[in-house]
């Protein structure tokens, strides 16, 4: 399959009362779990720039995935495994085309599959790739 196939979706670690090396070592962390699932088009993000707060005091840290489409459901259970034991973190995906969604926590078998059906809809697909 061809490079404008694939879908890039920006993944943000969000954590509430974390310094920028929790943060760091977090984002490593999921970098890592996510080459362990063979996801191999994988771009680190500058995290929040030191010193920056929001009135949460949440810091962000940010990765890049890019895939086929039909590994979608597969990166949805690294996901929603890696936040499994991370109550205090929010894991927000977005897609080019503005689609955004908050994973927290596990995710019931019908949160899978609608989040899941979300993304590959044929839309969503079309949109973030830029074609129609």
């Amino acid at each position: 399959m061809a490079d404008d196939d694939l879908v890039q979706i920006n993944l943000k670690i969000e954590m509430r009362d974390a310094n920028p090396n929790e943060l760091d070592v977090e984002v490593h962390r999921l970098h890592r779990e996510l080459r362990e699932a063979s996801f191999t088009t994988i771009e680190a993000r500058e995290s929040a720039p030191l010193g920056t707060k929001s009135m949460d005091a949440i810091t962000l840290g940010a990765l890049t995935v890019a895939l086929l489409p039909k590994l979608i459901p597969q990166l949805i259970r690294v996901l929603s495994g890696w936040l499994l034991n991370r109550a205090t973190q929010t894991l927000k995906l977005k897609l080019p085309n503005g689609f955004e969604c908050e994973l927290t926590g596990s995710l019931s078998a019908s949160e899978f599959k609608e989040l899941t059906e979300q993304l590959l809809s044929k839309r969503t697909m079309a949109q973030a790739s830029g074609k129609r």
